[in-house]
């Protein structure tokens, strides 16, 4: 005769591994973090702002038309705006960092006011690089996806002060206007030459 076996209570190991997820997710979100280095500044700042980048080459060529993003460097921000003959089109999608007051045909976004940057995190150098570079304030992104420079444009981001400083780059391609990030580096860009492969690097 068989024995039925009364049902055992308690967890099974992949519950109690669900529950250990959701504590460490829970934790993670309430335990701010008060370490945050130069280098993770600059990479999510950078990883931000090559996002809003594909975003207006994005609105270019799905409205077939013209958005720019310009670069205040003394206000530490960028604003995408559509720069096209369409003005149906100059209305855009809100920031998720919009404040009150932002217009609706802009698309603002405060360096200084990112959550968790600390507001280390600075817009250092636009340029054309060229021969030679040349300072610029803007990138203009066309209905293919180009750009209407014709060379790369550099945007430089730089977090600290003093020796401690570290700086990254965005580059954006004329042709293809896809953004990619550079390496961090300890040295000013604009002590670099466009092109100089001499400079020391983390």
């Amino acid at each position: 005769m068989l024995k039925h076996r009364r049902p055992t209570t308690g967890f099974t190991l992949i519950e109690l591994l669900l529950v250990v997820a959701l504590m460490s997710l829970v934790a993670g979100m309430l335990i701010p973090n008060t370490q945050v280095s130069a280098r993770d500044q600059l990479e999510s700042t950078a990883e931000l702002l090559a996002g809003d980048l594909a975003l207006a080459r994005s609105l270019a060529v799905a409205n077939d038309s013209q958005y720019s993003i310009t670069f205040n460097l003394a206000r530490n921000r960028y604003t995408l705006e559509h720069v096209g003959s369409n003005t149906a089109l100059d209305t855009l999608p809100r920031s998720p960092f919009a404040v009150a007051g932002d217009p609706a045909t802009q698309y603002i976004v405060r360096i200084d006011s990112l959550p968790r940057m600390g507001g280390n995190v600075r817009l250092q150098l636009v340029r054309a690089a060229g021969t030679p570079a040349t300072t610029v304030n803007d990138v203009i992104f066309s209905s293919l996806g180009e750009t209407t420079r014709p060379e790369p444009t550099e945007i430089w981001l730089a977090s600290s002060s003093g020796r401690a400083t570290r700086y990254l780059s965005i580059t954006v391609n004329p042709v293809t206007g896809l953004a990619t990030l550079g390496q961090l580096q300890a040295t000013d860009p604009q002590a670099i030459a466009v092109g100089s492969k001499n400079f020391s690097s983390e």
